[in-house]
């Protein structure tokens, strides 16, 4: 189960990255969904890693790089689709904030793409420690990021 769980996220990640490329939007709620499914794939790549930081999954190193290497594709594909005109409204968490201070918001995501980097490098050792530690720093970079820009 937790294989076709990895195949999945796998097929999705696949199809929205076909269209990251020129990711244009007709409208608003195109914007809005796009940055909704890199999202879940971002939240489930971290879950999985944070199960084995936590240890409550057992450490496999090719499998966290793996997951690694996706998180740092996956950080840098949704910005667009968050500064898109008018997305801070209709079916989506995002404050105002983002659109109305956008060099702000586009330093949180530089710094998080930064931080999902050194953890994809890191990922790449083996040392759990030091790999632990720069999930920390990711995972801080969400969290600053998602207080100041996203609604509860």
């Amino acid at each position: 189960m937790k294989h076709l769980g990895k195949v999945m996220a796998i097929i999705i990640f696949m199809a929205v990255a076909a269209t990251a490329v020129s990711a244009k939007f007709n409208k608003s709620q195109d914007a809005i969904r796009y940055r909704q499914a890199v999202m879940t794939l971002i939240g489930h790549h971290f879950g999985s890693m944070g199960q084995v930081v936590k240890g409550e999954q057992p450490y496999n190193q090719a499998s966290f790089t793996e997951e690694a290497a996706l998180l740092e594709m996956l950080s840098k594909m949704s910005w667009d689709a968050f500064l898109y005109p008018k997305s801070d409204s209709g079916k989506t968490k995002l404050k105002s904030k983002a659109l109305e201070k956008q060099d702000d918001f586009m330093q949180a995501a530089r710094k998080f793409e930064n931080e999902t980097a050194k953890l994809a490098a890191d990922a790449k050792t083996g040392d759990l420690n030091v790999i632990k530690a720069q999930f920390g720093a990711a995972a801080n970079t969400c969290k600053g990021c998602h207080s100041e820009f996203k609604s509860k």
